[in-house]
């Protein structure tokens, strides 16, 4: 091969009849990485952002909670985390959308603290109450990792923020978030 045969492959692809000049393929490869890495990038800031524990207001939650309003929750270790299960509802009234959550309540500083909760349907719900409705809607299934936590888990109590239809509240459960059997 003679030099210019090497100069040849070195240069900007030839315009086609239209006057289109394709990209070289290092340049289109990349884009294609850079890309690929700002979509990952963003999945990963957005997964941290759906699954952070946050500090919680209750001035956000100005109602108390009704007469009817039903819970229950339990706590287990899984890996190092604390997974909440359980349910909430407000006795004879509809779930025309669900906004329930799991909160921790530190009575030492005062701080409350939203974990990541998933709204998970709980037959038990219903079960509870013979009044014909359905409360499964109701079910949840909230994770915290303890090492995020600033406490031992037995020393926060656990709550429960309820928006649905027309309530709007923060619930004290009484109940301890340690773990039992």
């Amino acid at each position: 091969m003679d030099g210019n045969a090497q100069k040849e492959t070195c240069r900007a692809p030839a315009p086609g009849p239209d006057g289109f000049v394709p990209a070289r393929p290092r340049v289109v490869l990349a884009l294609a990485v850079l890309v690929l890495a700002g979509m990952a990038g963003f999945c990963l800031a957005l997964y941290h952002s759906l699954t952070a524990v946050r500090p919680v207001d209750p001035a956000d939650y100005p109602g108390a909670a009704p007469e009817g309003f039903r819970w229950e929750a339990a706590v287990s270790r899984e890996d190092g985390r604390a997974v909440f299960t359980g349910w909430a509802y407000v006795e004879g009234e509809p779930f025309p959308d669900v906004d329930i959550r799991v909160v921790l309540y530190h009575a030492e500083d005062g701080a409350y603290y939203s974990i990541p909760t998933q709204m998970t349907p709980d037959e038990a719900a219903t079960a509870a109450v013979a009044d014909g409705r359905g409360y499964a809607l109701g079910g949840f299934t909230a994770v915290v990792p303890e090492k995020v936590l600033a406490y031992p888990l037995a020393e926060y109590e656990i709550c429960i923020a309820y928006r649905i239809g027309g309530f709007d509240f923060l619930a004290s459960t009484g109940k301890t978030a340690e773990v039992t059997g």
